[in-house]
């Protein structure tokens, strides 16, 4: 685990008045429950920093209440995935309003989504294009096993223009 060096307003907002440290180590983060990821951020420590201090992100996740659902699209390098490591539920998403683009680059995909029990009614409330959805590993497959009725409430089209949409 690394040490992060700190300036002296970091030093004194972290470590006290009467106690200042020139850096900061993971062991003072465990040890410090208001250590969270968002206030370690706040205080000027940036992502690098963080990366350095604590390079595994389940270690992160180890602590209980230091990093939220929020947090998440920001800590993609340290690959944490929503739904495996967060149990992220579609209703958290939707309440997060994560768009197409961030879900990707969180290696969410279609089918996860399908197996945390999305169906057209959910996937409409998204709002993403078929493009978005594509980009989230959706196939012509996937249209094939949805009834007319799924495409037009999730794509407002027909079965057919579904399928031929993703032909071209």
């Amino acid at each position: 685990m690394g040490v992060v060096n700190l300036s002296a307003v970091q030093s004194v907002t972290i470590h006290g008045l009467w106690n200042p440290k020139p850096v900061l180590m993971w062991s003072d983060v465990q040890q410090n429950p208001s250590f969270t990821w968002r206030y370690l951020l706040n205080i000027g420590l940036n992502k690098t920093s963080l990366m350095k201090l604590q390079p595994i992100g389940s270690e992160w996740l180890l602590l209980h209440g230091r990093v939220h659902l929020a947090d998440i699209p920001e800590m993609s390098a340290w690959c944490l995935h929503p739904i495996r490591d967060m149990g992220c539920t579609l209703a958290d998403m939707l309440q997060l309003q994560w768009s197409a683009d961030m879900m990707t680059r969180m290696c969410v995909t279609y089918d996860q989504l399908v197996a945390i029990g999305m169906n057209s009614q959910t996937m409409a409330l998204f709002g993403f294009t078929l493009l978005q959805w594509m980009h989230m590993d959706f196939t012509r497959q996937h249209v094939l096993r949805m009834s007319e009725q799924e495409t037009i409430t999730a794509f407002n089209m027909t079965h057919s223009q579904l399928l031929q949409s993703l032909s071209g």
